[in-house]
């Protein structure tokens, strides 16, 4: 088993090579590079307290503390030296590559279907900015303490020991103080117990609830009490950038773009060319008939008792909820994907180890596989600086007004350049 572990170490370190001398990128600069806070490692207390200690403008503050007391650690270590800043990131991503390969063991898999969920995952393009983009650490936290829990409370449903119950209940904590997109992990802890314990009655389930989930769902409230006595959601509640009609009409265009960017992800880009939708519009219908015919296949994999394939697609889609709901400046960016990639790579996976693909399992695997890694290589190249970075942003999505103004402020001449203007 421990060569499984080193086929995906291994998978993460090669395809990602040449990411480690990438810059710091734009949101990289208030909140890492000017913010004064993760200079000074007594600050650790002040990030559990003030959303203001993430950034060095005021007005830019999330309560995120463990991804600050990484930042801090960072920085004791080597300063902006930002080759140690990748490592870490690179670090994260390969242990959650390593516990997607341990969940689906624990779940009765074979190791030849969680080995190559590991490496989908390691490998996925989408996984590219979480590892280049230092501040999309927040995602890779999260998501590694948001696999942990779910590992760990599959683990205390096989032994019934409370030292996975207490390991998983910590993973949730850690995982909210990294990113509050851990807060769906509550609903699909009991989305698991539903589809693999689907057997019980009401009662039966009342008894399960307050037994298995319960403390998970008092974990969540704590952290919305939290979050609202230090302003962070009221603030963030504050700045809605458009209506819920629009939002949800946006994001049903949005789900349906996402779905194509996992399946198929060509054309990655830091600023995805897409608009707000205030009616309901051609392409809002077609994303919703697409959603629903989607509703249909998962009713049907269930039916079928293809149980692993529906709990993982339904895994994703929930954890996309509260970029769904929550009318945010970005409409669609690849970094809110990370946790649903693992899903879907774990999904995938089983589909390709199915037994109605079994004899061709082999290939299948290894074709994507290629695949994916020739894509991410591509896209490091693509992070190595703010020009690269930029250049091609502008080139994919020249609509999107923010990709020239990051090009304009964020990009300097080549020397070359001037001095052969100058002559």
């Amino acid at each position: 088993m421990k060569r499984d572990w080193i086929w995906i170490l291994g998978a993460c370190l090669l395809v990602y090579a040449n990411s480690l001398d990438n810059s710091f990128h734009y949101d990289d600069e208030h909140s890492i590079q000017k913010n004064i806070h993760i200079r000074d490692l007594g600050n650790f207390p002040r990030f559990f307290t003030d959303p203001s200690t993430f950034s060095v403008d005021h007005d830019k503050g999330m309560f995120r503390p463990l991804l600050l007391v990484s930042y801090a650690l960072n920085y004791a270590y080597g300063e902006y030296d930002v080759a140690s800043y990748h490592v870490v990131n690179l670090g994260l991503h390969a242990a959650i590559a390593c516990l997607l390969w341990a969940l689906i063991c624990s779940l009765g898999a074979s190791r030849q279907a969680a080995l190559v969920a590991g490496l989908l995952f390691a490998l996925h393009p989408i996984g590219s900015e979480p590892v280049n983009y230092i501040s999309s650490r927040s995602e890779s936290l999260a998501a590694l303490f948001y696999v942990g829990a779910l590992l760990a409370f599959v683990a205390k449903g096989a032994h019934e020991t409370n030292r996975y119950r207490i390991v998983s209940w910590f993973c949730l904590v850690a995982g909210l103080l990294s990113k509050s997109s851990a807060i769906t992990l509550p609903a699909v802890l009991l989305l698991y117990d539903f589809v693999f314990l689907s057997d019980f009655n009401l009662s039966r389930l009342l008894r399960t609830f307050v037994r298995r989930h319960l403390g998970y769902w008092l974990i969540a409230l704590v952290y919305i009490v939290t979050i609202t006595a230090n302003s962070f959601l009221t603030n963030s509640l504050a700045r809605r950038v458009r209506s819920m009609d629009e939002q949800l009409l946006t994001q049903s265009k949005g789900l349906a773009y996402y779905a194509k960017l996992l399946i198929w992800p060509h054309g990655l880009n830091v600023e995805h060319q897409f608009s707000v939708s205030s009616s309901a519009e051609s392409a809002v219908v077609v994303a919703f008939l697409l959603l629903v015919s989607c509703a249909v296949l998962l009713f049907w994999s269930f039916r079928r008792h293809w149980r692993g394939t529906f709990f993982f697609i339904m895994w994703a889609l929930i954890s996309l909820a509260p970029v769904v709901i929550m009318p945010l400046n970005v409409l669609v960016n690849e970094r809110r994907l990370y946790l649903p990639a693992v899903a879907f790579c774990a999904g995938l996976a089983l589909v390709l180890h199915s037994r109605y693909m079994r004899r061709h399992a082999t290939v299948l695997s290894a074709a994507v596989l290629i695949l994916y890694a020739g894509l991410t290589w591509q896209r490091n190249e693509v992070w190595h600086d703010n020009f690269s970075l930029w250049s091609d942003a502008v080139a994919k999505a020249p609509q999107m007004p923010r990709v020239h103004l990051y090009m304009a402020t964020r990009t300097k001449t080549p020397r070359w350049h001037c001095r052969r203007k100058a002559h």
